[in-house]
């Protein structure tokens, strides 16, 4: 008896690359609002929302990290479980690397040692200035 695939399996992924290079994402045309399209996630704006000092002690969920990236809550409901979603990968994504982890009978997660060095570190390298550390160097 031969393998098949669940037809949701074999689809194509939507989207595409890079999200912080304005990808279009292949759903269906919606009218665009002023708030960030969900394609145009920027992984530096991740790593300094999941960053903040605010949540060293009790954590971040999904809905916290939705509204520093998102600035305002969308009121279309298709619209927001979108949001929530692409959130919800990413933050899948930084729990495989074990940048953050779940905490135990919560919703909420927190950075590891090991992500806050990285994330620290990366954060860093981004707002270094290159002319700035040439100078320093020389």
């Amino acid at each position: 008896m031969p393998k098949t695939t669940p037809k949701l399996l074999a689809s194509p992924k939507r989207g595409s690359g890079n999200a912080c290079a304005g990808a279009l994402s292949t759903y269906p045309a919606e009218p665009r609002s002023v708030e960030r399209p969900i394609a145009a996630i920027c992984d530096s704006a991740l790593l300094e929302a999941i960053a903040r000092a605010e949540w060293i002690l009790t954590g971040f969920r999904n809905r916290d990290i939705r509204s520093h990236i998102f600035k305002a809550t969308p009121k279309n409901p298709r619209r927001l479980r979108r949001q929530s979603a692409a959130i919800g990968r990413r933050l899948r994504l930084l729990r495989a690397h074990r940048i953050i982890r779940k905490i135990p009978h919560t919703h909420r997660y927190t950075l590891t040692p090991y992500g806050r060095n990285l994330v620290t570190a990366l954060l860093a390298v981004q707002h270094a200035d290159t002319q700035k550390l040439t100078a320093l160097a020389a």
